[in-house]
């Protein structure tokens, strides 16, 4: 947040909320502003949705209303100002999402990497969800570029619970599997959880399920739990202090779109992710901790060979064991730099290597940068 200023006067400046804005983003906003010591200017309101905030509005006005839609066009009329977030088209402000295309492409390489046979959408239809639809063409597009067969789940009808239920259950028998299962929201995936032990098919074995949203606690707590993308929530709220900062200092406000990638899937905290379709290889990951998978341990395990154990893991996978299990480490290394104050040799253990100096290693080998580096990059 280069360049913030502290805002002109005493005043304070009331931010109203639409529901659908992400609370980590908005309270990484409001550290931001603390961080620079304008925490004493501003009040956060939130609305659980926009009929709410619209009568809110009429008696009690906001500086400035923040939404990721155009909702309610009298609601924006009356607040001084208005930011909307990643809305495309004429009515956009200001696009602080995640980079739809890296988003799609990062979760879908997620799931086929897992070895599915096709993949299952779900939940990308609602007609005013422009970053949805985007990130569905995109899938829809990787898809046919690698030949993979794709299908929709029925419509979601939230209205109708137990009818949607039913349908997706219905719909779920009809697939092959492994099926890889995206879905545009973390609600949407609980839904397939339940759709999933209705049609008695098992996850993540039978249905690889990943939801394109950032909701990383309710993943975390789901049974089984599910991935979903990590969203640079620090990144989007520097921005959005200074957009904020600006306004109030009555400073023009840099308006240009800014795009803030993913920072990459969450990792789910067991084996199942290197489930491959393979039932003896199942098996043995399954007795084994993420820590002691290899080559080696899994063909103890079965009496096969190392190079056996290869052969039959990248028949099943396209790629090799040791590249599907650098990757998992990965994407669990950038969980622990961006969410929690781990230290470097922390890390190294939690991740199953026999030094720091090995695990930065292999963490530049894999991103080009040091992890401290990487991290300094990452939240500045």
């Amino acid at each position: 947040m280069n360049g913030l200023q502290h805002t002109t006067g005493g005043d304070s400046f009331r931010i109203g909320c639409l529901v659908a804005i992400r609370e980590p983003m908005i309270r990484e906003t409001f550290a931001a502003l603390a961080r620079h010591g304008l925490q004493k200017n501003w009040s956060f309101l939130w609305w659980p949705d926009r009929h709410v905030a619209k009568t809110a509005l009429a008696r009690n006005p906001v500086d400035v209303l923040i939404s990721n839609g155009d909702h309610d066009l009298t609601a924006f009329r009356q607040s001084k100002w208005t930011i909307r977030l990643g809305v495309l088209g004429p009515v956009a402000d200001y696009n602080l999402t995640a980079d739809h295309k890296a988003l799609a492409t990062l979760c879908y390489r997620h799931i086929c990497f897992r070895g599915t046979h096709s993949i299952g959408l779900w939940g990308f239809d609602a007609p005013l969800r422009h970053g949805a639809t985007l990130r569905r063409l995109q899938i829809e597009h990787l898809c046919r570029q690698d030949r993979i067969p794709y299908a929709y789940a029925p419509t979601n009808n939230p209205e109708d619970f137990k009818g949607t239920l039913k349908r997706l259950s219905d719909w779920l028998t009809t697939q092959s599997t492994p099926l890889g299962m995206i879905v545009n929201r973390v609600e949407h995936a609980h839904m397939m959880l339940h759709a999933c032990q209705l049609a008695r098919l098992t996850v993540p074995k039978q249905v690889r399920l990943i939801a394109l949203t950032d909701d990383e606690p309710l993943s975390e707590l789901s049974s089984p739990t599910i991935s979903t993308g990590i969203i640079h929530h620090r990144g989007q709220g520097r921005i959005l202090a200074g957009l904020l900062d600006a306004l109030a200092a009555n400073r023009p406000p840099d308006w240009r779109h800014q795009v803030i990638p993913p920072l990459g899937v969450m990792p789910r905290g067991s084996t199942d992710a290197l489930l491959c379709g393979d039932p003896d290889l199942d098996h043995a990951i399954s007795q084994l901790s993420p820590h002691n998978i290899s080559a080696e341990t899994i063909g103890n395990i079965l009496g096969l060979s190392q190079r056996q154990v290869q052969r039959r893991f990248k028949h099943q996978h396209g790629v090799t064991l040791k590249s599907v299990l650098t990757n998992l480490k990965m994407e669990q290394a950038v969980y622990y730099l961006v969410h929690s104050r781990l230290p470097i040799s922390a890390i190294t253990d939690k991740l199953g290597y026999q030094s720091a100096e090995s695990f930065s290693h292999c963490f530049k080998r894999f991103y080009g940068k040091s992890p401290q580096k990487w991290l300094q990059d990452t939240t500045d």
